[in-house]
């Protein structure tokens, strides 16, 4: 009985890996989509779809929509409506792009705008994140980790992270992934997301924000660079699993987290480091390594057996 519950098991995670989310006007469906469900206060719902097809149509207004996918626009049933768009400005009275299907990317990250109108705030976003864990995205498998992260920029200053997250202005992207290493503010949560209004507008307002899919690293991004050059440490376990960094004299600090970004270890070092390993299980650990003084951080999945 135990080998039949496990084999279920088993089949179920096989299966949510490769459940690809369906446009529900697209003649065609794309190789990956990600719906993401958006309502304001009003009760005002609208939906959206981001994705990836590598037969898609590179470009954003007429003549670069893909119809088979569903790249075609909505006019809102009511003037100043309540509307989310996506690829293009959402204006008042003017029509919507519901869904944005990308082939091609900038140095592994596929970009998507989106924009609001007339949306009376807070407005609170949900998605469903297995999808960034599905076999059918452009990136490489880091499995049992995700395959992808979204980070989400806003416009800087101008709007905070709400509920279930501890709310904080927001000056770098916000991570949205089901698993999450190092963040040093409680901005994220993996089946929602609630955007506030500082100045309390009394009336609907528009705005727009721009996530970017790109491989996972749970961490956020700095802006400068992800990664050391891959000749400045290298990162290791030996035959007794313990971790060795080495090849550079530079300071940095050293953070061992679970797959889940529970912190297990955080110590500054220099020169070469070795770390043991005898009080944890057997298990999927991330090494992340932080240079002092320098916005870059190395990541590292390690294994120990």
């Amino acid at each position: 009985m135990k080998k039949i519950h496990q084999i279920f098991i088993l089949l179920i995670f096989f299966f949510s890996k490769n459940v690809v989310a369906q446009i529900p006007y697209a003649s065609q469906q794309p190789k990956w989509a990600f719906p993401i469900y958006a309502k304001d206060a009003l009760g005002q719902k609208d939906t959206i779809y981001i994705g990836y097809d590598p037969t898609s149509t590179y470009g954003i207004g007429p003549g670069y929509d893909d119809l088979n996918f569903g790249e075609k626009w909505f006019i809102p049933s009511l003037p100043n409506s309540f509307a989310v768009g996506t690829g293009v400005w959402v204006s008042q009275n003017d029509s919507v792009l519901k869904v944005d299907i990308h082939k091609v990317s900038s140095g592994n990250t596929y970009y998507y705008q989106v924009y609001l109108s007339n949306v009376k705030m807070p407005v609170t976003f949900k998605w469903d994140l297995s999808k960034l864990r599905s076999d059918s995205l452009p990136f490489p498998s880091q499995n049992p980790l995700p395959k992808a992260q979204l980070n989400v920029t806003f416009p800087a200053g101008n709007w905070w992270i709400g509920n279930p997250g501890t709310s904080c202005n927001i000056s770098i992207p916000v991570v949205v992934s089901d698993t999450i290493n190092t963040i040093s503010c409680n901005c994220y949560a993996k089946d929602s997301l609630q955007i506030l209004d500082p100045w309390n507008n009394p009336s609907p307002i528009s705005f727009y924000f721009q996530i970017d899919l790109v491989p996972w690293t749970g961490t956020k991004p700095t802006g400068i660079k992800n990664n050391f050059i891959d000749s400045e440490f290298k990162i290791y376990t030996d035959f007794s699993d313990n971790v060795n960094i080495s090849g550079s004299n530079s300071k940095y600090k050293v953070e061992i987290t679970d797959m889940f970004g529970n912190i297990l270890l955080e110590q500054l070092s220099e020169g070469t480091t070795i770390i043991k390993t005898d009080i944890y299980a057997r298990g999927i650990y991330v090494v992340h390594i932080n240079k002092i003084g320098e916005a870059i951080t190395e990541v590292k999945k390690i294994i120990l057996k």
